[in-house]
């Protein structure tokens, strides 16, 4: 498959950027940084950090990454692209994550999604059962609108997270 000239300049300028991330995302930044920026670069320098092994990063590096992952599969797509995707793995240390930075409604929520979506996917995202009646379109929708406001202060409440837990991100 040949990539139009836009999509490799994209490509490109995504590549910079990320290399640009894992050199400038140490630890004497963290004080620094704003919070979205914070949550975000302590996420990606966390998934690259321990890419082929996530299950043995520190714990505090697993949630930020599962919570951070979650919260942008559900805004991307709403909780059933979450469900249906890779990023399904996140969900267990993402429920307590958020549960873990004082985010109980996000935590909660999550957890009865992961119970309505394992009867519509099985655990590697495959269909199992989609019901199109409006009633279930209208509890995806309900619960969409549940996480999306209760992930409101998901910015603020990792950064808190990650610059009380600084020994574990960033590298010196």
């Amino acid at each position: 498959m040949k990539l139009s000239r836009e999509l490799r300049k994209q490509i490109k300028k995504a590549s910079k950027s990320a290399a640009k991330t894992q050199r400038i995302f140490s630890r004497e930044n963290i004080a620094n940084m704003d919070d979205n920026a914070l949550h975000i670069q302590a996420s990606l320098w966390a998934e690259e950090k321990y890419r082929d092994a996530f299950h043995t990063a520190p714990l505090p590096c697993q949630y930020v990454v599962a919570c951070s992952n979650t919260f942008g599969s559900a805004m991307n797509g709403g909780l059933s692209a979450l469900f249906a995707e890779r990023s399904r793995c996140y969900v267990p240390a993402a429920i307590e994550g958020y549960a873990l930075v004082g985010m109980h409604t996000a935590s909660e929520i999550l957890q009865q999604a992961q119970v309505f979506y394992a009867q519509v996917y099985d655990e590697n995202g495959d269909v199992l059962n989609i019901d199109e009646t409006p009633e279930h379109f209208d509890a995806e929708q309900e619960l969409d609108r549940k996480f999306d406001d209760a992930c409101k202060e998901i910015d603020a409440r990792l950064a808190e997270y990650i610059r009380a837990n600084a020994e574990w991100f960033g590298d010196l």
